[in-house]
């Protein structure tokens, strides 16, 4: 059962951050993940351009009439997507892996469509499902295990 859970060691993988925000932390270094956060934020919404005062939506073609909560997710819907998923991608903030609910698709079906159904009948969307695991990669990183994976095969 172990090892169908994942678990937070080991992933602490941004180093600590400089605050350079004019701010009154100036220059201070950020130690804590939840610091590390709210620095990113503030420094990506501080680099931001976007004008949101006095912006109108443009018009959008409608492609269906159909409602949201008329919109019904089936159990083999389900079950379909579990069976393809990828077993080696990483767990959410549940930290329910992958090789888990591709082992026991129709036993988590059902409660999995009990959920979704809800929700869309409701039209609530539940503010935990907006939460995740966000890991920046560098440039520099990615183009070397491109270069080693590609020797490999």
């Amino acid at each position: 059962m172990k090892m169908l859970i994942k678990s937070n060691k080991g992933n602490n993988c941004i180093p600590p951050l400089r605050n350079s925000i004019n701010d009154e932390n100036f220059d201070d270094i950020v130690y804590g993940d939840e610091d590390k956060c709210d620095l990113l934020n503030k420094y990506f919404s501080l680099i931001s351009k976007l004008e949101e005062e006095n912006v109108s939506l443009p018009d959008f073609d409608i492609k269906t009439n159909n409602v949201i909560n008329e919109i019904f997710v089936t159990i083999s819907e389900i079950v379909d997507i579990l069976k393809i998923i990828d077993p080696y991608k990483a767990s959410g903030p549940d930290k329910i892996s992958h090789k888990m609910l591709k082992i026991s698709p129709e036993k988590i079906a059902i409660p999995l469509q009990i959920i979704f159904n809800k929700s869309l009948r409701q039209c609530k969307y539940p503010s935990s499902w907006k939460n995740a695991h966000v890991i920046a990669i560098f440039k520099k990183v990615i183009h070397l295990y491109l270069l080693i994976t590609a020797q490999y095969h």
